[in-house]
């Protein structure tokens, strides 16, 4: 989850780009044979063909060509983007004008009827390339959660060697682990491509802000990535310790792959449908189905000149387009909800109600406080929009990391939060998970709901309130850095949106996006009592210290019915971490893809990306991704 405040406050940084002197790639462009911009430069088929060049489909395309006997093709809307200021810790918002698709929601009725900007990448790496970087996990509960839906195989600990597998872990010094108290499980990482590491420098601050926590009976587990993720802790960020710079999906995963003669990466290229025939195939048939349909090839369009081309897989086609597209080149495909598919006009192919619903994200809005007596240095002194911007010291930090790579430009969004428990923050949980009825749930739904994902639903409603009664799931989120200000996140929202394709012009415009926030009746009551919560934080006498002053108009909001007024004005839908419009469900319950990734009904078509997700992890996504695409990969191989 990447909020728009901890970006745009970092925004300062791209004064850097004309002086880092770090290459903003360790290949750059030197396999540029792989790199295509034509389906000119294609082969007729490929062994592999993967929709989308974002975080998922490059740990695949790397994985599976590791195989030299197989080919492997990956189109991506995007392009490479070798700005330097990629690289550079949190300049995420740099990049927003360039590196992101531009589209909007549909309006919220329950956030003032407002619509807001979608957070989606269209670059090669996706969302590893352009977030915060922060690569914590979520409790072992939220992934166990997953597979008590139906989806052997896929809980925690089955995820844990896929958490190894793609980091490698690289600690600060003994004197920084020392002074800021910050404890990491080692056995939790391996010797993969992304590397976790913590800076070499944190804001003095975070220590009265962690100590805050603890005076109010918050503990700091010592194994957070080992599943132990509920408490104030550290997490590590997505950062090469050689460079201090981003590690991401393209720098460890593409650039492994590009040297290779079996791996093609097409760009600027807008993949439209997947075209399926009727396979008399004697190969084995995905979740115990009946059909012989056979995806076998997909046809894209080339951004600039418009000319429509075709490519054919031998084994398996890939969906990795993200939360956003997967679902909608399924539903331009002709696979979905019937009835949206015939009032687009596209021909029906298989009908899978549950492709384009079951949107969840991690809404948030930022606890706006200053700071009368802070420690310096701080955040705010690198912040040309705070009063207390400090040019002398922003000039030092520039220098530090130009010259020596060094200093607080190393630090990304955060790397210490709080994840906590909902038992935490209310003395009885059972007046927020008890506070619907099953009749004000299922009106909570859009209408195109069908039984079966009714059904599914259900069974997620009882999961999520269960989670939320428990102790080993965290239900919000505060990240902090030393700044005054912090984002308020809830982490287990029971609200499900949709995605779907514009029927008047299904191949020419965004996809229609509705998060339908706060449309659960108990996700508003949640929200009103972590608000009320955060404010036992700010005036905890470790956090006095820093003399923090609540802004008048978070500070005038004290009856429920003035804080619900305020988080409707004031909370944002999305943090960037938009998962399950493609779930990893029982297909009676509305799910789209078995535990085996392919969907259902169909043979050579699998999906790796967020989409899959059938229940958002209480964490950012970044780590989780990473696991999710490196076991789709295994179990892609297994079947090869």
């Amino acid at each position: 989850m990447e909020p728009f405040y901890v970006l745009i406050s970092t925004f300062l940084q791209v004064l850097l780009i004309l002086t880092c002197s770090v290459d903003a790639s360790p290949t750059g462009y030197r396999h540029i044979a792989n790199i295509k911009r034509s389906a000119a430069e294609l082969a007729e088929s490929y062994d592999y063909v993967i929709i989308g060049g974002g975080q998922s489909g490059l740990v695949v395309a790397d994985r599976l060509s590791e195989d030299g006997t197989k080919t492997v093709l990956v189109v991506e809307y995007g392009d490479i983007d070798n700005n330097k200021d990629i690289l550079l810790p949190s300049t995420g918002a740099a990049s927003l004008g360039r590196d992101f698709f531009n589209f909007s929601t549909a309006v919220n009725y329950h956030l003032n009827n407002k619509t807001f900007a979608i957070q989606a990448a269209a670059v090669v790496g996706g969302g590893s390339a352009v977030n915060g970087m922060l690569l914590d996990r979520g409790a072992a509960e939220d992934y166990d959660n997953w597979e008590k839906l139906g989806n052997p195989g896929w809980g925690f600990e089955d995820l844990l060697p896929y958490f190894r597998k793609s980091t490698t872990l690289t600690l600060p010094n003994k004197e920084l682990q020392q002074e800021f108290g910050i404890v990491e499980d080692e056995s939790a990482y391996g010797d993969g491509p992304i590397y976790a590491s913590y800076p070499p420098w944190q804001w003095p601050g975070t220590k009265a802000q962690v100590n805050a926590w603890k005076e109010l009976g918050v503990k700091s587990p010592a194994k957070a990535s080992s599943g132990d993720a509920v408490g104030v802790f550290w997490a590590p960020s997505a950062l090469d310790p050689r460079t201090w710079t981003r590690s991401y999906a393209k720098t460890a995963y593409h650039d492994r792959a590009a040297p290779r003669d079996n791996y093609d990466l097409l760009t600027k290229h807008e993949v439209l449908t997947i075209k399926f025939t009727n396979s008399s195939t004697h190969d084995p048939l995905p979740n115990n189905s009946t059909s012989t349909l056979r995806a076998t090839s997909i046809t894209f369009r080339n951004r600039g000149t418009r000319e429509v081309s075709t490519v054919s897989a031998n084994k398996e086609i890939i969906l990795a387009a993200g939360t956003f597209h997967s679902p909608i080149i399924l539903q331009r495909s002709g696979v979905g909800h019937f009835p949206l598919i015939d009032r687009a006009k596209i021909p029906r192919v298989l009908e899978v109600p549950g492709v384009g619903v079951n949107l969840q994200d991690h809404a948030y809005m930022t606890r706006q406080y200053d700071y009368n007596t802070n420690v310096s240095p701080n955040p705010d002194m690198l912040d040309r929009s705070s009063p207390k911007f400090n040019q002398t010291f922003y000039d030092w930090a520039q220098a530090e990391y130009t010259n020596h790579q060094r200093g607080p430009l190393t630090v990304a969004t955060a790397n210490t939060a709080a994840f906590l428990s909902l038992n935490t923050a209310v003395a009885n949980t059972d007046t927020i998970t008890s506070s619907t009825s099953r009749a004000r749930s299922q009106i909570s739904l859009p209408g195109t709901y069908t039984t079966s994902l009714r059904i599914g639903f259900n069974m997620q409603e009882s999961t999520v309130l269960s989670s939320l009664s428990s102790p080993a799931s965290a239900a919000l989120a505060i990240p902090f850095t030393g700044k005054s200000s912090s984002p308020l996140i809830m982490l287990k929202p029971l609200s499900r949106g949709t995605v779907s394709l514009d029927r008047a012009a299904p191949f020419e415009t965004p996809p229609l996006v509705d998060f339908r926030t706060f449309y659960h009746p108990v996700d508003l009551q949640l929200f009103i009592e972590i608000f009320k919560f955060s404010r036992k934080w700010f005036e905890a006498p470790a956090h006095r210290k820093l003399g923090p002053v609540e802004t008048a108009m978070q500070k005038n909001a004290v009856s429920d019915a003035q804080i619900e007024l305020l988080l409707r004005e004031k909370v944002l839908p999305s943090s960037g971490d938009a998962v399950g419009t493609c779930a990893m469900m029982p297909f009676n319950r509305g799910g789209v893809v078995g535990p085996d990734l392919r969907v259902y009904e169909t043979m050579g078509l699998s999906i790796v990306d967020a989409s899959i997700i059938p229940l958002i992890p209480g964490a950012h996504l970044g780590a989780t991704v990473y696991a999710v695409a490196e076991k789709a990969a295994d179990l892609i191989k297994a079947r090869a």
